[in-house]
C-alpha cells in the first residue's frame, strides 16, 4: 500500500527542499583531495557541552553547506560558534555568525578566534531576533537552537526565528533527546508542517545526569529541520482531510484498492478519473485514465 500512501500526499516528500539549479555551487576540480586535518583540532577542544557526534556534525554541516549567515540561540561559552567559525575559516568564505545570549561567558582567548566574523548580541529570543537578522545583513541559512530547554521555550525560539530564515534554511535543535525539548520540537513542527521538512535526529549519542530526586535526565542529540520554499497548497490538505479521507478509508477496508487509489488521485489533482464501465458524465475532456500498480492478491478489483 506504499504507492497508495504516496498518491495521497499533496507533494512529493522525497523531492529536495531547494531545486538543485538554485544552489550556489563551488568548483573544486583543482583541489578535490585538499584538506588540512589540523582544522579539526577545534572539535575536541571547543568549550561546549556536546558529544563527539554533535561536534563533528556542526563542523561538517557548516563545511558542506557553506552558510552565508549563521545564527545560534544560546551561546554561553561560545563552543559551538568556534566549531562553525573554524569550518568557515577552513573554507575561507565570508560567512558571518550572530550569537544571541542574555549572559554570554566567552573567554577572551576564544573571542579572539571568533571576532573577525562574529557578532555577539546580548539579549533574549525571540525579542532580539529582528536585530540579529539586521546585524547579519539578511535571512539566516543555518541556525542552532540551544537556548531555553523547556518545551514552551523551544517553541518560542523556533517560532520566533522562522520569519528570519531563508528558503532551504537548515535548523538544528540541540538536546533533542531530552523529553521536554522533544515535545517542543514536535509541537513546532506540527504547527508549521506545511513549511518544514523534519529530518529527525541526526545523531545517536546522549549524555545523562541525575536529577535531585534520583531520576535520570537525558541530554544530547541534534535534530534537523529544513524550511521548505514550496509549501504544500492548503487546498489539497483541506480537500483530503475534509472531503475524501472517510471514503478512501472505507474503500480500503473493503479491499477496493483500485477505487480508493482513483479517489485519492482525484482529490490530489482535481481531475475526476473514469474507471472501467463508467459513463462520460461531466468529466473533463479528454477523460483521464488511471491504472495503479497491481494490488495485493487479497484485494479484489
Amino acid at each position: 500500500m506504499g504507492w497508495l500512501k504516496a498518491l495521497s500526499t499533496p507533494r512529493a516528500l522525497n523531492s529536495p527542499p531547494v531545486r538543485l539549479q538554485d544552489l550556489e555551487l563551488v568548483d573544486v576540480s583543482d583541489r578535490l583531495g585538499e584538506f588540512d586535518p589540523t582544522v579539526l583540532s577545534v572539535v575536541p577542544t571547543a568549550p561546549v557541552w556536546m558529544t563527539r557526534a554533535e561536534r563533528l556534525l556542526v563542523f561538517t554541516m557548516t563545511f558542506t553547506l557553506r552558510p552565508a549567515r549563521y545564527l545560534e540561540i544560546g551561546t554561553l561559552r561560545g563552543g559551538s560558534a568556534l566549531l562553525v567559525a573554524a569550518a568557515m575559516d577552513a573554507l575561507q568564505t565570508d560567512g558571518r555568525l550572530v550569537c544571541l545570549d542574555p549572559e554570554p561567558q566567552i573567554a577572551p582567548a576564544d573571542w579572539d578566534r571568533l571576532k573577525h566574523r562574529t557578532t555577539l548580541l546580548r539579549g533574549f529570543s525571540p525579542d532580539a531576533l529582528p536585530e540579529a537578522s539586521r546585524l547579519a545583513g539578511g535571512s539566516f541559512d543555518l541556525v542552532l537552537i540551544d537556548g531555553d530547554h523547556t518545551a514552551a521555550g523551544v517553541v518560542r525560539d523556533a517560532t520566533g526565528v522562522l520569519p528570519f530564515l531563508g528558503p532551504g534554511a537548515h535548523v538544528l535543535f540541540h538536546d533533542c533527546f531530552n523529553p521536554d525539548v522533544a515535545r517542543g520540537i514536535d509541537e513546532f513542527v506540527g504547527e508549521h508542517a506545511r513549511r518544514l521538512r523534519d529530518f529527525g535526529a541526526m545523531t545517536r549519542e546522549i549524555s545523562c545526569e541525575r536529577a535531585p530526586d534520583g531520576t535520570k535526565v537525558v541530554w544530547g542529540g541534534l535534530r534537523m529541520v529544513i524550511v521548505d520554499p514550496t509549501p504544500a497548497p492548503a487546498v489539497h490538505l483541506l480537500r483530503a482531510a475534509l472531503l475524501g479521507v472517510e471514503e478512501v478509508v472505507r474503500r480500503v477496508r473493503h479491499h477496493q484498492v483500485r477505487a480508493a487509489a482513483r479517489r485519492v488521485h482525484e482529490l490530489h489533482t482535481g481531475v475526476e478519473v473514469r474507471g472501467p464501465g463508467q459513463g462520460e458524465g461531466t468529466r473533463p475532456t479528454p477523460s483521464a485514465t488511471f491504472d495503479p500498480p497491481s494490488a495485493p492478491s487479497t484485494a479484489s478489483t
